[in-house]
Formats: structure tokens, sequence, C-alpha cells
């Protein structure tokens, strides 16, 4: 017999590869995403606000995101809200309560660290 155990409020993974980042760019779409937080070898940035900037940058870089980590690579978390809104069936499927971890090219923390973070 198979038993499949789940952890109970331990947030459902998103592959990077699925994540819509022209979407999030978008007002109000921004705010479906709780927080990010960018690893770097010394300290951790937590973005809290200025979301949509982050996601455009992702838009802007596709070739710098990476599902695994590698050389000259930084971890990023992205932490998804739990919506409540049932207009919008697909995208509150694909994002709600979810969690993604990937890398992104070191190179793009210049820029992540100009976005603004009003907390």
């Amino acid at each position: 017999m198979i038993v499949t155990v789940h952890k109970m409020n331990q947030p459902e993974p998103i592959s990077v590869k699925t994540i819509n980042w022209s979407y999030l760019s978008q007002e109000p779409n921004p705010s479906r995403i709780e927080y990010i937080d960018v690893f770097e070898k010394s300290k951790k940035i937590r973005l809290t606000g200025y979301i949509g900037k982050f996601c455009q940058l992702m838009v802007d870089h596709p070739d710098k995101i990476y599902p695994n980590n590698k050389k000259h690579t930084v971890k990023i978390y992205v932490k998804f809200k739990k919506n409540s809104i049932f207009n919008e069936q697909y995208e509150r499927d694909k994002y709600d309560s979810k969690e993604s971890t990937f890398y992104i090219d070191d190179s793009l923390l210049p820029q992540i660290e100009s976005i603004e973070d009003p907390s």
C-alpha cells in the first residue's frame, strides 16, 4: 500500500519556465506576488514593493533565467499570494499560493539592487 503525505501549509512549487512574467508585470498583477527573496553570497534582499519592476526585468532578460544553479548566478525565491478573486479562473489556479525557486545571472544584481523597496 502506497501512502502519499502532504505537508500542511507548504506552498506548491511552480516552475520558473511556466511563469508568465509579461502578465505579472502589468498592473494589477504584480500584487499576486507576496514577496521575492534574492540570495546574494553575503546577504538576502527581500522585495515586497515594486514587484512589477522585477517582473519587467525578467521579461527583458529571459536568457538570464535558469531553473537550476549555474556558475555566476544568484538564487531567487518567489512566493505568490493566496488569491480569492474568482473571475480570473486560469491565472488564479496557476499562481494561487504557489512558490518558485530559480536562478538568474548575477549580472542582473545591480538592477535588482536599484529597485526601490518601500519596506
